[in-house]
């Protein structure tokens, strides 16, 4: 088959002529199809080559036009040409270009006739040069013979150039000449050609282009005639152009799609859509394919071919027909048909087809319906079963079988976590309408705690629902949802608010309580959202809550401070909420908050004060079988939680160590906050020097450890080893058992063996002190109350009372008092050694020694005491802070078996680390005791020793 080409080489141009074919057809008719001509020629408009020549010349022709309905087309002949040398012995002395040959008068034109205007024949010339003068002899005076082509010079009277008498010059210039011929020629017999491929070519051996010349020397004569002549040829090839395009109809589907029993048909055809008749042979194939294989896998129905006659523009092929009715079981099958063409174009060999669109799909109609019911019972451990019903309907002419996979899958609401986990499941395809197939799917669930109050729902949702619209075949449409079914669990609990607290009953002022509020479900249902509150009372001193018990309460007086009978003008202060919300209450115990316990701070109180705490709810129960749906909405409230705000007294010794054969009993306060301060400390007893104890020392600090309180830290917020830097001790937890043995005092030996004076035994019940000399008495195993103080006495006054039995202190002020003496004869002092030794609740200062018991060891069977408030309650009496309230100062040797420190006083909420007894060992006492036991005015506290030297 023919191609557009356009080809240059030294021998042949190809010139297509495509580009002017729709304008031309316009007036030459109806053209053949494409249009190419070689052309062959000697040069093709390149530089003249003399080639050892006088004169010489270069031609080629150019322009083509397309033929026209007679086959005639139309090109420019091209000549160029030149004198080789411009001297004299290479003149000529007449030039011309002419054609010979069959085919001359179709190179260059007519000119003219040779041998006169009577005579010769044409003359074909493209060139001619006149002689000079011009010659106007007749024709035997030319130098060119009769009747031949290559006589070409004649008077211009004779003959017409192109364009004038020729060329009025001798010889051609050296520098080259151009001139151009418009020519003609014709395919033979065009119009039975034109309408299948071929060619034409116009060329012969005679057809030529030539020059002839002469040498330029008297008589004309040595010419070259038809000297250096150049052949050429034309060769026109045509090619139809066409294209092929085929098309498929498809009937007998909605969409696309058919349900099986009814039919879809094709039609294929194919048509030369031009715009030249096709020449060649077409093979046509009706294809078939399912959409199951891939896309290059069609079948071939049939093939056959378009003869190879002329197949015009713009007519079809006889059409193909196919069909297909599915059956049951092809849903979800497509077939698609289609026609090829091959070749599909004049210059395109590779075949074309109708397309792949041309598909038809089966499926079915068919629509999911559902249904859930719900049975059981409705209250904890009950098991409720819902049963959910799928069919595939057959109303409405829905009676196909599913296409897909019926996927299911239970929804819930209101319920808890714990439904049931087989939740979801899938229906295979193919599933046939009808109840007889009809897919009935249960699910069964305990009811548990949790679900109280709850409405617990189930429906079952089917996806595809429907396959009623065929643009959907693969996935069906939309969903089923069914309506809930439900239980309703009616609420079931009673709500029991509780309340403690870590304070044994009793709190120091500035220390934090810790409150564990609570809320106790008797179930058997979690409860409804309840608010819960907890309030805190503050009693004065002297006032008691007026009820405690567990109690409810409705409407106006259901607030905790009403309850509770609060004075309303305190309320929001003394009576206040300090936690609340709201929860739901699973079975059981729950703490209130969740961060429990809480640490409450105690303020700053008086002593006797009660602290109180309570916990309220509401709703606090409901029951299916009461009425309002068993809603309880009053309050419940717990019992008052109450303590009483305390002060733990403490006892501070100066002067001296502590030293002990047995324990030390006493007690601390941490977390004591004093006003303006705003850290939180540590107080309790304290000794100034060390403290030594063989038994355990139970928290009594040492080196003034705790007298100012000891600041606390979030990691040892009671840490005794920070305040104990000078107790004695072998163990560390706790400290104590220091078991070094302690040497015994010998003080109560000493004033054992002193003489009694004048005036003893005591026989009285009762003395005053000051109205006995200095001396030694004794009262023997008689009770004696003492009283009195001496007061500065001139010259010192000494009394010591020794008894067997009980020495009671009274009055505010009792012993020695020497506030300006000189020496230490002159000091008066007071010393009393009894068995047992009572220091009433009045007196507030002593300044005695106070020696209790036989001094003999801690083995004592009867051992001695010292107490300080024997008349308030006894050695182990109840104290309150209005008994023994006054704090006592001893000023003195204390020497006892055991001592009972009873006094309430100091340790006030605005100053904690006042003590309550303070015993002092004044330096004083002590110079007076060496003094009075050596007899000497002075006490030697250092010497010195010499040393003889070492070398």
């Amino acid at each position: 088959m023919g191609r557009i080409r356009l080809l240059f080489t030294s021998t042949k141009i190809i010139i297509s002529l495509v580009a002017m074919w729709a304008l031309l057809s316009i007036f030459m008719g109806s053209p053949a199809g494409a249009i190419s001509f070689e052309i062959t020629s000697p040069q093709n408009n390149m530089a003249i080559d003399c080639n050892n020549k006088r004169v010489n010349f270069v031609m080629w022709p150019s322009h083509f036009t397309n033929p026209d309905a007679t086959g005639k087309f139309y090109y420019n002949m091209n000549i160029k040409w030149k004198r080789c040398s411009g001297n004299n012995n290479t003149q000529t002395r007449a030039y011309a270009i002419f054609a010979t040959g069959s085919e001359s008068q179709n190179v260059c034109p007519e000119v003219g006739n040779y041998g006169g205007p009577s005579g010769g024949g044409a003359a074909y010339d493209c060139v001619k040069y006149l002689g000079s003068p011009i010659y106007t002899s007749g024709y035997v005076s030319l130098s060119c013979p009769p009747k031949a082509n290559d006589g070409c010079l004649y008077n211009p009277g004779w003959f017409k150039g192109p364009s004038g008498p020729g060329i009025a010059s001798n010889q051609p210039s050296t520098s080259a000449s151009t001139r151009s011929y418009r020519m003609s020629n014709t395919i033979p017999n065009w119009s039975n050609k034109r309408n299948s491929s071929g060619e034409y070519i116009f060329t012969a051996n005679d057809t030529r282009m030539c020059q002839y010349y002469k040498y330029p020397h008297p008589g004309f004569g040595n010419f070259k005639s038809g000297d250096n002549c150049k052949t050429f040829s034309i060769k026109i090839k045509w090619t139809n152009k066409w294209s092929i395009s085929p098309t498929t109809t498809m009937t007998g589907t909605s969409g696309g799609y058919i349900r099986p029993g009814n039919t879809v048909n094709w039609k294929h055809k194919a048509t030369n859509s031009g715009p030249d008749p096709a020449n060649e042979t077409i093979t046509m194939t009706h294809q078939r394919k399912n959409n199951r294989t891939n896309d290059d896998d069609w079948t071939n129905i049939l093939s056959w071919n378009k003869s190879p006659q002329l197949w015009l523009p713009n007519t079809s092929t006889l059409e193909r027909k196919g069909s297909w009715t599915p059956v049951q079981g092809d849903e979800g099958k497509k077939i698609c048909e289609r026609i090829l063409a091959t070749p599909r174009a004049w210059d395109n060999d590779r075949p074309v087809g109708s397309g792949t669109g041309n598909c038809a799909t089966a499926w079915q109609r068919w629509r999911i319906k559902g249904s859930t019911t719900v049975s059981g019972g409705s209250r904890v451990g009950n098991d409720v079963t819902w049963t959910h019903t799928l069919m595939n309907k057959t109303n409405n002419n829905d009676t196909d079988n599913t296409t897909v996979e019926i996927t299911w899958n239970f929804n819930e609401t209101g319920g808890s976590d714990t439904l049931p986990s087989t939740r979801s499941g899938s229906i295979a395809k193919d599933w046939k309408p009808g109840g007889d197939h009809k897919k009935t799917l249960t699910n069964t669930y305990k009811i548990i705690p949790s679900d109280g109050g709850r409405r617990l729902c189930q429906n079952i949702e089917a996806t595809p629902g429907s396959r009623t619209n065929a643009d959907v075949p693969s996935r069906g449409e939309g969903k089923v949802l069914t309506e809930y079914a439900c239980v309703e669990v009616p609420y079931d609990y009673e709500l029991k608010p509780k309340i403690a607290t870590d304070s044994n009953g009793f709190v120091e002022a500035g220390q934090d309580v810790n409150i564990m509020p609570g809320m106790n479900n008797a179930g058997p249902t979690y409860s409804e959202s309840a608010k819960w509150e907890v309030y805190r009372y503050i009693y004065k001193p002297g006032e008691n809550p007026s009820r405690e018990e567990l109690g409810t309460s409705e409407g106006a007086g259901a607030a905790p401070c009403a309850y509770h009978k609060f004075p309303s003008d305190r309320i929001g202060t003394d009576c206040k909420r300090i936690l609340y919300g709201s929860k739901e209450f699973g079975v059981g115990d729950t703490p209130l908050p969740d961060t429990n316990p809480t640490a409450v701070p105690i303020d700053n109180l008086d002593a006797g004060s009660k602290v109180c705490f309570s916990t309220s709810v509401s709703p606090w129960k409901s029951s299916p079988g009461d009425p309002d749906n068993g809603s309880y909405r009053g309050w419940r409230h717990t019992a008052l939680e109450c303590m009483t705000v305390v002060k733990k007294p403490k006892v501070a010794i100066m002067g001296g160590d502590a030293r002990v054969q047995g324990s030390i009993n006493t007690s601390y306060s941490s977390g004591i906050s004093s006003p303006g301060v705003s850290d939180k400390r540590t107080y309790g007893s304290w000794g100034e020097y060390g403290i030594f104890s063989k038994g355990v020392n139970s928290l009594m600090s040492s080196g003034l450890g705790l007298r100012d309180g000891y600041l606390e830290s979030s990691s040892a917020p009671s840490s005794y080893l920070g305040w104990s830097t000078l107790t004695f001790a072998n163990k560390s937890d706790p400290l104590g058992r220091f078991q070094q043995t302690m040497p015994a005092s010998n003080a109560i030996s000493y004033f054992k063996g002193l003489s009694e004076s004048p005036g003893s035994p005591i026989t009285d019940s009762s003395r005053d002190i000051s109205t006995l000399p200095g001396g030694v008495y004794n009262t023997g195993g008689r009770d004696l109350i003492l009283t009195g103080v001496i007061e500065n006495d001139i010259n010192g006054r000494v009394v010591v009372i020794r008894s067997t039995g009980t020495v009671t202190i009274r009055g505010e002020e009792f012993g020695a008092i020497n506030s300006s003496k000189s020496s230490i004869a002159d000091m008066s002092q007071v010393v009393i050694l009894a068995k047992n030794i009572n220091i009433e609740k009045d007196v507030k200062e002593i300044n005695a020694w106070l020696l209790a018991g036989d001094g003999d060891s801690d083995q004592d069977t009867n051992p001695g005491t010292i107490n300080t408030c024997s008349d308030d309650g006894g050695a182990h009496g109840e104290l309150t802070i209005n008994t023994c309230s006054k704090e006592l100062v001893i000023t003195g040797a204390v020497i006892t078996d055991k001592i009972y420190l009873r006094r309430t006083a100091g340790a006030e909420s605005n100053n904690p680390g006042i003590p309550a007894e303070t015993i002092h060992l004044n330096p004083l006492n002590q110079l007076w005791a060496y003094n009075y036991a050596n007899k000497q005015d002075r006490a030697q506290t250092t010497y010195l020793v010499e040393l003889p030297p070492r070398f």
